[in-house]
């Protein structure tokens, strides 16, 4: 069996539905068709990890787990084909899929620390920083990083105010 391509290559979003149908491979065999020798056969030969499958007589690619781009970015999957002959020869070459994955903003943002303890003089002065609060958010991409900070509590708001993009914490 021959490919008809030597490569394909997918651009999907993670976090993605499990048996998704990515693309369908396909591979000539110049075999006669009697006895069925012209039947071809796919499978994958280098996948590290359970996320993909092929349907062997249709030669269409599944995604069986959900995706994650802050684990694996690009996959890139070798497929083979066999014919059903006798004897039973893989194919010529092979063809390579890349699947590249965009980001999703499917992390929330974590703070460094769980609590925060902090000590006022009763004469500190207004817009006296008194803490720095800091966070991260696992998401790849920079616009999907993005972390703006407030105060949530109305009681709060009347002593402290945040800055939105710093975290740092002011007494009004």
């Amino acid at each position: 069996p021959i490919f008809i391509t030597n490569t394909y290559t997918i651009n999907l979003r993670e976090n993605n539905l499990m048996n998704q149908r990515l693309l369908t491979v396909h591979a000539t065999d110049a075999d006669s068709s009697l006895n069925g020798n012209n039947r071809v056969t796919y499978s994958i030969s280098n996948q590290t990890g359970n996320n993909f499958g092929i349907d062997e007589v249709s030669g269409t690619i599944s995604i069986i787990q959900i995706l994650d781009r802050e684990q694996t970015n690009i996959y890139q999957l070798i497929i083979h084909a066999s014919d059903n002959g006798s004897p039973r020869l893989q194919s010529v070459g092979s063809v390579t899929v890349i699947i590249s994955l965009s980001d999703v903003n499917d992390n929330i943002p974590r703070f460094t620390s769980d609590l925060y303890q902090v000590s006022v003089n009763e004469t500190a002065a207004p817009n006296t920083v008194i803490e720095v609060v800091t966070a991260s958010d696992r998401d790849s991409t920079t616009s999907n990083q993005n972390i703006r900070y407030s105060i949530t509590q109305p009681f709060a708001n009347s002593f402290f105010k945040i800055d939105p993009v710093t975290g740092a914490i002011q007494l009004r």
